[in-house]
């Protein structure tokens, strides 16, 4: 009789103890769920489905994340070349380069004097060529810009290029601000007035366009065909303003063919016959 006491006592302990395990972890009668918590590692399939879910979000939120778009856009080193640009047409060219970035966001421009001059200089620059912000910062590429003091005056020089569709033409103003050493820093109206005195008012950099190459290559053929033009040095014209380009071709005995050629609209303005040395 004591004996069975004893396993009843067993029993119901027994049971207990199962009992408590399922109010606890809620899992199956007898079992530890707490022994099992981590959950199952996700099948590969599983992480495609979630990954193609995350794509398709992304592309909600971000078009571009879904192309790569981003990735085609990078810092710019300063104006570029079109992509259907022929900039062989300067590869055999000596000199500064036509396609300067070495002074992108006034990099070139040291504070004080350098500057200030710059600041007017663009200014009046705009304000004499009727120039909008935009083409200002389109047309006109700088290259350089500095201060040379002495032996007689202080000159500020900016060197830069003028860009038009395929038109690469290197210009460069220097502005005379007084005689070295400057007895004291210029005022704005001096700087003012220097800037006046330096800009080419003439110089067409207000065009509204350029003749295409295949143009201007036809408008020297009307001088003579196959003459060998000269991209390095695109000007202006001093007094007239319009930019040209020249060309020319030996005809013998040290002569040569030359045409020059009006860029803005694409007509022959010069063809003679002169030493090839002139050239």
């Amino acid at each position: 009789m004591r004996t069975d006491l004893w396993f009843v006592v067993l029993l119901a302990l027994g049971l207990a103890a199962c009992g408590g395990d399922t109010a606890v972890d809620g899992g199956a009668p007898g079992v530890d769920s707490g022994t099992n918590d981590a959950a199952a590692p996700p099948t590969d399939a599983a992480l495609d489905d979630a990954g193609d879910a995350d794509a398709s979000v992304d592309a909600a939120v971000d078009p571009d994340a879904a192309t790569g778009l981003d990735a085609a856009v990078s810092d710019d080193a300063g104006p570029q070349p079109d992509a259907g640009i022929d900039t062989s047409l300067y590869d055999a060219c000596d000199g500064n380069t036509f396609f300067p970035t070495a002074c992108t966001g006034g990099a070139c421009i040291d504070a004080g004097l350098e500057q200030r001059v710059y600041d007017i200089w663009r200014e009046r620059f705009m304000a004499i060529h009727r120039l909008s912000a935009i083409e200002m910062d389109t047309r006109i590429v700088i290259s350089d810009v500095s201060v040379a003091d002495g032996p007689s005056f202080v000159f500020w020089r900016i060197d830069y290029v003028f860009v038009m569709d395929w038109v690469r033409s290197r210009q460069s103003e220097s502005v005379r601000l007084g005689s070295f050493p400057l007895p004291a820093p210029p005022t704005d109206p001096e700087i003012t007035r220097a800037v006046n005195l330096a800009i080419e008012t003439a110089e067409r950099f207000d065009l509204p366009s350029v003749s295409t190459i295949a143009g201007v290559d036809a408008a020297f053929d009307g001088c003579v065909p196959g003459m060998i033009v000269d991209y390095c040095h695109l000007d202006f014209v001093n007094v007239t303003g319009e930019l040209t380009v020249r060309a020319r071709k030996p005809r013998g005995g040290g002569t040569c063919d030359v045409a020059t050629v009006d860029v803005g609209a694409g007509a022959l303005l010069l063809c003679v016959a002169e030493p090839c040395a002139i050239m």
